[in-house]
């Protein structure tokens, strides 16, 4: 495999197990562990600040204030 020095893939072939336990498999399983830990602190910190904002009235409308001075139809999203 052809992997940049400086990725976490290269990093589970160049160390740890011995090479027969490197197959595809086994790196899929491991960037699927990387991706569903990611995706869970995201999702927590995410939801922390929707649920922040949502609770304090003056920075709902701030938002608001600031997004209508960019999208001036809510009906025409920008892409």
């Amino acid at each position: 495999m052809n992997i940049k020095e400086d990725t976490v893939l290269y990093s589970l072939l160049s160390s740890g197990p011995p090479a027969e336990e490197k197959t595809v498999r086994r790196l899929s399983g491991e960037a699927k562990v990387f991706l569903a830990a990611g995706t869970g602190t995201t999702a927590t910190a995410l939801a922390l600040c929707t649920y922040h904002v949502i609770k304090n009235p003056d920075i709902v409308a701030k938002m608001k204030a600031e997004l209508a001075t960019v999208v001036k139809d809510p009906k025409a999203l920008p892409d």
